[in-house]
């Protein structure tokens, strides 16, 4: 779910050029735990159910200690970095995805997807990337209905 507490920060540590790494700041909610828990039981109840097999969920499925960031490795993915907003003092993008504050830089990914769930969002990202590349051919010539300068 959407947490104003969790953040993207810019990390100390920094890339091979130099750079700045970005860190996650990701804060879970009683939800994201409870949604983990019944998909969890959804599948084990199921495979029984089939007589498919055995199904035995992650330890932190079935207690309520502070989650530690191994237990999130490689079973989430983190979107609503880039939030959507009408504005700049709430939100990164602008209804087509152009990023505030930076000329012709725009988000086509899971960074403006406004809550994840637990399957991949691959055909949500594919929608919006179709929808901006639309956006972008018909604004190409000048200027767009939300005002976006695209010459």
């Amino acid at each position: 779910m959407p947490n104003a507490e969790s953040r993207i920060l810019l990390s100390p540590r920094r890339d091979r050029f130099g750079n700045r790494l970005a860190s996650a700041d990701w804060r879970i909610s009683p939800i994201e735990r409870r949604t983990a828990r019944f998909f969890a039981d959804a599948v084990k109840d199921e495979l029984q159910r089939m007589d498919l097999g055995h199904f035995e969920g992650a330890s932190w499925l079935d207690d309520d200690a502070t989650l530690a960031p191994d237990d999130l490795v490689g079973i989430f993915l983190l979107s609503r970095p880039a939030r959507l907003h009408a504005g700049p003092a709430e939100g990164v993008v602008n209804a087509n995805r152009r990023v505030y504050g930076v000329e012709q830089l725009f988000c086509a990914g899971a960074s403006v997807i406004a809550t994840g769930g637990h399957a991949t969002p691959t055909l949500t990202i594919v929608a919006l990337a179709a929808r901006l590349a639309a956006h972008l051919e018909q604004s190409a010539s000048g200027r767009n209905r939300e005002g976006d300068y695209m010459g």
